[in-house]
């Protein structure tokens, strides 16, 4: 999977790995404008976008693209990340109310949990990654767009 970053359309590639070799397979602008991150489900068959003129993150087949639905967020996504068994899915977005992380169980529509960030703290761009028991979820930040990332940590996420 690869996509190229902040664009005005931003494309996305798909590619198989076998033989030594990537083949390339699908590639569109599914994504929408100003993509920041990209995330692929542990069995390779979905990915999911952060995209900043959304207001949600975007599920996709790999194969073919086909959208595979969506996770509301708050305007402008800037993260996302898939748990290492594929259950849950964590957004963040580009903004300071009490609803900076949102995480969902994969193919759900409400969030079953909320993470608020300390006042004026952000979700940095491509700033969340679980651990891989699912126990911690790590979450890169930025105070009122201050170039100097801190680093907080969830613990127990989705107990």
């Amino acid at each position: 999977m690869a996509g190229q970053l902040a664009l005005n359309l931003s494309t996305v590639q798909t590619y198989t790995a076998g033989g030594g070799a990537l083949s390339a397979k699908a590639t569109g602008d599914v994504v929408g404008a100003g993509l920041t991150d990209l995330d692929l489900s542990p069995d390779g068959t979905t990915f999911f976008s952060a995209a900043g003129s959304r207001d949600r993150v975007e599920a996709f087949a790999s194969a073919d693209l086909a959208r595979r639905g969506a996770y509301t967020t708050r305007p402008r996504p800037n993260a996302v990340a898939v748990s290492a068994d594929g259950t849950h899915l964590a957004t963040g977005a580009l903004t300071t109310d009490a609803k900076d992380i949102l995480i969902y169980e994969d193919g759900g529509v409400t969030p079953v949990e909320t993470v608020a960030l300390d006042s004026g703290e952000t979700v940095a761009p491509r700033g969340l990654a679980w651990t891989n028991d699912q126990d911690r979820l790590f979450v890169v930040t930025q105070h009122n767009n201050q170039p100097e990332p801190a680093l907080e940590v969830v613990h127990h996420p989705v107990d």
